[in-house]
């Protein structure tokens, strides 16, 4: 699920609030750009680095904030 929309429209509150409530995990595409020293690789380099982190979770349900 990924969810879209304007700064401060809320879409990290909903989208926290509604991975905690099916048990989803939550990733903020611009906080796992930043957390992995990403942000002067190309885009295939920090997609390849998604695909990676997504294929290693466990649940099997991501609510992916903030993707381009």
């Amino acid at each position: 699920m990924m969810i879209l929309g304007p700064k401060a429209s809320g879409k990290s509150k909903i989208a926290e609030n509604l991975a905690a409530r099916t048990n989803m995990c939550h990733i903020n595409f611009d906080d796992f750009v930043k957390e992995n020293d990403l942000s002067q690789d190309d885009d295939e380099t920090v997609t390849m680095a998604l695909i990676k982190r997504l294929s290693l979770e466990i649940k099997p349900r991501v609510v992916l904030e903030n993707f381009p």
